[in-house]
């Protein structure tokens, strides 16, 4: 029967004590990665939000600019779509996934306003969706739009 000498035994134990720490580096690595993830889809997500806000901004300040606001959305965003079937005008713009204004074969982000005149108020809710259909941001906003003298005398 062999006896283990003293380097023996020392030996064993450096490895055990290596195994060890390389467990524990381990464990540690998986942690920091998982945590890597999480921040690089929380800070996407920040950003995919922050764009979805600009873009719901400058329709809404387009809008309150005045004037015919269809025309005007429809020139700024000339590859917007209008559907008017219905009651009141819906403009869908899209966005590729830059938050620039592309076709709708390249799109990544839609924006939809539906425009409703009531009397002399303007009505919209901004809707921005990403591309399966989930809404990131909704703006509602309504401008009030003053009579012209030859309305208020007719």
């Amino acid at each position: 029967m062999k006896s283990s000498t003293p380097n023996q035994s020392g030996t064993r134990l450096f490895f055990i004590e290596f195994l060890i720490v390389l467990f524990f580096f381990l464990i540690i690595s998986t942690v920091c990665l998982r945590l890597f993830v999480q921040s690089h889809s929380m800070t996407r997500h920040t950003e995919e939000l922050f764009q979805a806000q600009e873009a719901a901004a400058s329709v809404a300040e387009l809008l309150e600019a005045g004037g015919d606001a269809t025309q005007v959305l429809l020139t700024a965003y000339p590859e917007a779509i209008l559907d008017d079937s219905g009651t009141d005008p819906v403009i869908t713009i899209y966005f590729d996934r830059d938050f620039h204004s592309c076709s709708q074969k390249n799109e990544s982000y839609s924006l939809t306003v539906p425009l409703i005149v009531d009397n002399y108020e303007e009505r919209a809710t901004i809707s921005v969706c990403n591309s399966s259909g989930e809404v990131i941001y909704t703006l509602d906003v309504s401008f009030h739009r003053p009579r012209t003298r030859g309305e208020v005398l007719s």
